[in-house]
């Protein structure tokens, strides 16, 4: 029996996803364990909450034990999230497994990535580096939409009003960069990028996020 097929629990949804911009924290490299998956399952509704509850932990436990046999980052995940619907309880419950935690293999090993990518991720990671109050979370070329995206976490600054109001100043000296570098140049043009992202994500802001899109 596969950890999809369980008693009582009915399979409505299973998604899996490769982030390929997904950056590590603090370091000019991709993100190797970059897959992630959503499982989503229905518990029978002839379930009381109290045999719910337990099928559920047992569910999670079996899953746990499945991918912590395999080692050296075989699969790549960086987490499985599990929705549970209790039908009958109306109500759902969601169970998340990071890896980073199961196997610390991943935390060494390398994405490969192209020169060029590469160059160009670093000539922008360099950039953005100078600002101790930000980290990049993700940075390259999106496949579905071919822009060049740059999401970035921004801590917690003293005067949040002054950040965001100067968030357009940051925006104008990267373009600059974007416009005046000859191998960013190059690369926009071999690859058809005409539309680069900037995403902010500020948790300490009402806002939570603020996205700005620009033709290069």
């Amino acid at each position: 029996m596969s950890i999809l097929e369980v008693d009582n629990i009915e399979l409505k949804e299973l998604n899996i996803y490769e982030d390929k911009l997904l950056m590590r924290s603090n370091e000019n490299k991709k993100e190797f364990a970059n897959i992630f998956i959503n499982i989503y399952l229905k518990l029978d509704k002839s379930l009381d909450f109290q045999e719910s509850t337990n099928l559920s932990k047992e569910y999670i436990d079996k899953l746990m034990d499945t991918f912590s046999e395999r080692k050296g980052g075989e699969f790549r995940l960086s987490k499985i999230s599990v929705i549970f619907e209790f039908e009958n309880l109306n109500k759902r419950a969601e169970e998340n497994l990071y890896f980073k935690e199961i196997d610390k293999d991943i935390n060494i090993l390398g994405l490969k990535q192209s020169e060029e990518d590469f160059k160009v991720q670093t000539i922008v990671f360099n950039e953005l580096s100078k600002n101790d109050e930000i980290d990049i979370f993700r940075l390259g070329l999106e496949d579905i939409s071919n822009d060049y995206i740059i999401e970035l976490n921004v801590f917690e600054v003293k005067n949040a009003d002054t950040y965001v109001n100067n968030i357009n100043l940051k925006n104008d000296d990267l373009i600059k960069k974007f416009s005046n570098d000859e191998y960013i140049r190059k690369y926009l043009k071999s690859n058809s990028i005409n539309k680069l992202k900037l995403i902010y994500n500020v948790p300490w802001h009402e806002e939570q996020q603020f996205i700005y899109n620009y033709d290069l």
